[in-house]
């Protein structure tokens, strides 16, 4: 894992998330904690292990979490000019992912398409793990005419992770459009579509979790591991909110997914992501 120089200034939770929320891979900072179970910490992406992290501020009672900053350093001016408190004293972060987004959602609200697409490719290769930033683009895209990207951004925004924000209805449907399919045949997504409803919670059975399983198997026998992994880590964070009834139905442990999930990052990705090096 890549520790950027700055961490220093950090205090750090010593204890390591193992998942599915905070995502393995994100390590709390004590620095403008809220004291209500609300933290900033440190994410690297999965498949990122190489790269700074990014920084997240965790939105407890709703169990998501938000990208607040583009690396370390930024933070640490930002923590040093509100005296490591949570105040109004802002910085500059034209790098981060949620900059670059913003300013494109004010070009194409003004209808200045597609300077608004140069600016969502660029977020969502900044930061690929948010849904909102791909359905963006796939939106914008189809505006244009360009129904090939509007189909793989659309699926991006099913891949990304929903710690970030679940996929919007308006995903789902593009990517049960034939007009949108015919660019993704193959996937292991697109072939079960017909067969998912995106609705969780409230039901005995819900047969989307068998389903997005068989996908997680698909993406890694394509040597997809990164999308596999993200499914997965999905899968596990929609299960923790069910019921334990629920749960057991599935035979759902978090502990043994837990050591499933680290020992598959550490096979496909080269590292367990628990950062024992802190």
């Amino acid at each position: 894992m890549k520790i950027p120089q700055a961490i220093k200034a950090l205090s750090l939770v010593k204890e390591p998330s193992l998942g599915p929320y905070p995502p393995l891979g994100f390590i709390a900072v004590a620095d403008a904690e809220l004291g209500n179970g609300d933290y900033f910490g440190l994410y690297w992406p999965l498949g990122k292990e190489n790269s700074e992290p990014v920084v997240c501020d965790m939105i407890h009672d709703e169990s998501m979490l938000s990208l607040e900053f583009s690396n370390v350093d930024v933070f640490v001016k930002w923590l040093e000019l509100n005296d490591y408190e949570r105040d109004e004293q802002e910085v500059d972060d034209d790098a981060c992912a949620s900059t670059i987004f913003h300013k494109a959602q004010q070009l194409y609200r003004n209808n200045s398409v597609e300077p608004a697409i140069e600016l969502l490719e660029q977020a969502c290769h900044c930061f690929g793990e948010i849904s909102e930033y791909w359905f963006a683009l796939a939106t914008q895209s189809r505006r244009i005419g360009n129904d090939e990207r509007a189909a793989q951004a659309a699926l991006k925004a099913f891949q990304a992770n929903w710690m970030f924000g679940c996929p919007e209805q308006g995903v789902i449907a593009m990517l049960k459009n034939p007009r949108y399919q015919e660019y993704l045949q193959g996937d292991p997504v697109i072939s079960r579509m017909a067969q998912m409803e995106f609705d969780f919670g409230g039901q005995k059975h819900n047969p989307i979790y068998p389903l997005l399983k068989e996908c997680v198997n698909d993406y890694f026998n394509a040597n997809q591991p990164v999308q596999a992994l993200l499914l997965y880590q999905n899968y596990a964070y929609m299960m923790r909110a069910e019921t334990s009834s629920f749960q057991e139905r599935y035979e759902f442990d978090l502990s043994s997914w837990q050591s499933e999930f680290g020992a598959l990052c550490a096979e496909h990705l080269g590292s367990d992501r628990k950062f024992s090096q802190l």
